[in-house]
């Protein structure tokens, strides 16, 4: 009593014997935190267990309740996902079916081109063909002569 009603910081005496110094500004934390942990004990004590398990009911509710928003917005985007991707995949499939009739076409000008090809490459060989057998006459053409006019 004469601690708190002093305006001077006073000694406190420990149970070791060593002197501490408090103020009044001091005493009166410590005095309302024991006060603030005398009562929250006490209130805990009061609280009833049927109460206690209501709480941890109505918490789990509201985690589940967060979670099902989190699940039902996931499930939103996911769909979106679905959707947007059947539509560009529909696109793609379209698109490849265009090309295959532009594919098949070019196909079979490549196939007839080739076949000219092979065609023109047998005449050309025939050709070259003849015009060596030409050339071996006119060489022996030639140099007969030439035996004969020396």
């Amino acid at each position: 009593n004469i601690l708190l009603s002093c305006q001077t910081p006073r000694v406190w005496p420990r149970a070791c014997g060593c002197s501490q110094t408090w103020s009044r500004s001091a005493m009166r934390v410590l005095i309302s935190f024991a006060a603030a942990v005398t009562f929250g004990a006490a209130e805990q004590a009061s609280v009833n267990p049927i109460r206690r398990i209501v709480g941890m009911l109505q918490n789990m509710q509201e985690k589940v309740e967060a979670e099902g928003k989190t699940q039902d917005s996931l499930f939103e985007k996911f769909i979106c996902y679905c959707e947007r991707n059947k539509k560009e995949l529909a696109k793609s499939i379209e698109e490849s079916k265009s090309k295959i009739t532009s594919l098949e076409s070019s196909i079979e000008s490549a196939v007839a081109e080739k076949t000219q090809v092979e065609a023109d490459l047998k005449q050309h060989k025939a050709d070259r063909a003849a015009a060596k057998a030409a050339i071996e006459e006119a060489t022996e053409m030639r140099s007969k002569e030439n035996s004969e006019f020396s």
